[in-house]
């Protein structure tokens, strides 16, 4: 595989067979380390020759995503490394992006280049990278008219990576109409809970850019995720998930408020082990406390005694946050 890579750079089969012969071996773990030097550099060179030959680039990124799994950090470094004298647009990056927009129609392809973005994305320079190369519009509009659920759960986890921790990120996925795409996707999919669970993941990330963006969401997001925690009452990373969109919103409907403290409790009593669940969710009861209709819920002796439990059970996180939702709701009248 490597000798031909290298001997026939531009030849579309060529390409293809190497770089899928990569893929396959990278498949099982402790091969992934025999190719790790040789193969990431011939494949990612590879890349970078033919953006605008499909298989080639399918078959690329299907590797990187499994030397990704195998070696993230090192994989990750390898995709954003530039050698000396390169300019920019020769990194792999946009030629990712470039393959992704002169391929609207090929799912696979799409799907793979978004799942390599979606981890690159974690990196903090990874994320300038990619919005430097114009990404984001790119992800959004494979976002908004995927009809396959891998690809629309792939992509909305691309867009909710690059807004994590970064402003500018959000903001341009907000200027983009990333907003209404993924309130679109959320009633469209209502039924799939791995994509209302990255939505709500997305739609948080979003909400933090600032109070107006944050109304804007509440508007239209969060009798949605309500109602999504009652469906998929059993899915936890979708309960969490949930708990962690509603710390972000103001309030102002005295019944949706209240129907959202009562799903809270709901899962915190459903899972009592999962750690990250019931932080999320007492900062949401903390978030929530502020409305007056939740005061009788939260003062009810069941309730009381389920906040002073976790409490218990995680002082360092919680102890202080669930001693603010009693002073509050103990100041007050309901």
């Amino acid at each position: 595989g490597l000798y031909q890579l290298e001997s026939y750079p531009t030849n579309k089969i060529v390409q293809q067979m190497g770089c899928g012969a990569f893929r396959a071996i990278s498949y099982e773990i402790e091969n992934a380390s025999l190719v790790k030097e040789a193969g990431m550099s011939a494949v990612l060179s590879s890349l970078k020759r033919n953006p605008r030959k499909a298989e080639v680039m399918r078959e690329g990124c299907g590797f990187l995503q499994n030397m990704i799994v195998a070696s993230p950090a090192d994989t990750v470094r390898a995709i954003l490394k530039t050698k000396r004298g390169e300019h920019k647009e020769a990194r792999i990056i946009p030629s990712l992006v470039e393959s992704i927009k002169n391929n609207p129609g090929n799912v696979l392809l799409q799907e793979s280049i978004c799942g390599v973005l979606a981890n690159v994305a974690l990196d903090e320079n990874g994320k300038f990278i990619i919005a430097e190369a114009g990404a984001i519009p790119a992800i959004i509009d494979i976002f908004k008219k995927s009809k396959e659920i891998e690809l629309k759960q792939t992509s909305c986890s691309a867009l909710r990576h690059l807004a994590m921790y970064d402003n500018v990120n959000r903001s341009s996925i907000v200027a983009a109409d990333g907003i209404q795409a993924a309130l679109s996707a959320m009633e469209s999919f209502s039924d799939d809970c791995v994509i209302v669970t990255a939505i709500c993941g997305l739609l948080k990330e979003l909400a933090l850019l600032n109070e107006e963006t944050a109304d804007t969401i509440a508007q239209g997001g969060v009798d949605m995720m309500i109602s999504a925690m009652g469906d998929h009452s059993d899915f936890v990373q979708l309960q969490a998930a949930a708990c962690s969109a509603l710390r972000q919103f103001n309030f102002k409907n005295n019944k949706i408020a209240a129907t959202a403290a009562k799903r809270v409790l709901k899962a915190m009593t459903d899972f009592p082990d999962v750690g990250y669940l019931q932080i999320e969710a007492c900062h949401a009861l903390y978030n929530l406390s502020a409305v007056s209709a939740v005061f009788p819920i939260l003062k009810d002796r069941k309730a009381r005694k389920l906040l002073t439990s976790v409490s218990d059970e995680y002082p360092e996180d919680l102890e202080s946050v669930i001693d603010d939702i009693f002073d509050r709701i103990n100041s007050r009248r309901c």
